[in-house]
Order: C-alpha cells, then structure tokens, then sequence
C-alpha cells in the first residue's frame, strides 16, 4: 500500500495509538476486519496509558468510605486493558514494542517460550511479524 492510501488512524486515539496504527497499516495489509482488530489494540493501549496516569497520581491502593484500604480501580481496567492489547496485536501477527516474551521452567528439562495457540476459528495462513519501534 502506498502512504496515500493508508487507512488514517481513528478520531481519538493518543499520539501513541496513532503512531501505532500508522506504523502497522503503513507495513502490513490488512483487511477491513483485522483494521477494525487494530482499532481496538489502539483503544485498549490509550485505556492502559490513561489507567497508569490515575494510578502514578494517586498510588495503587486507595481508603474507602469506611477507612479500609483497598485496590485503586484503575489497577483493574489496566490490568485488563493490557491483556486485551496482547491478545489482540497477538492475533494481528504483530510485534509490539518491548513486548517480554512469557518464559516458564518444565518440571524437567530446559526452559521453553510459551507460544499462544492460534485462536479457534483462524484458518489463515501466519502473518509475517514486524516489529514496531
């Protein structure tokens, strides 16, 4: 695709998402459901950003009504908005910057890298990986 021909990125999104919806459309092509996959990678990156900005302000546990101290509810919706990003730029094929590899030890034998399974459904052959900066 040419640049002049890029989708541009959702009304909304932070310069972040942006950036990242212009670095994948610009690299891949995709098809106007993966594109609407993507939006909601983009939606779900500024949700985390926005969550992270509340809980650097005011601490991860905060005092209820009655005195106790409890989880800030921004804890959650990064947690899940961050999940959410992973599992869609995964099923995308694309590599999101800084994105730590999940390693865990067998009960025997040498480490091993988890792999997500492809979802249930996909039947389309593997995407070529990019890596954004």
């Amino acid at each position: 695709m040419t640049e002049s021909t890029n989708p541009k990125p959702p009304a909304g999104l932070s310069k972040r998402a942006q950036a990242l919806w212009s670095a994948t459309v610009s690299t891949v092509s995709l098809a106007a459901a993966e594109l609407e996959l993507l939006r909601h990678a983009c939606v779900a990156l500024d949700r985390c950003d926005e969550a992270a900005e509340v809980l650097a302000r005011d601490g991860v546990v905060v005092t209820d009504r009655y005195g106790s101290p409890k989880q800030h509810p921004a804890a959650d919706v990064e947690a899940r908005n961050k999940a959410l990003f992973a599992r869609l730029v995964a099923q995308l094929g694309i590599e999101a910057p800084s994105s730590p590899k999940r390693v865990r030890r067998p009960a025997s034998g040498p480490l091993a890298v988890d792999v997500p399974p492809r979802p249930a459904g996909v039947t389309a052959e593997p995407r070529e990986r990019i890596r954004l900066a």
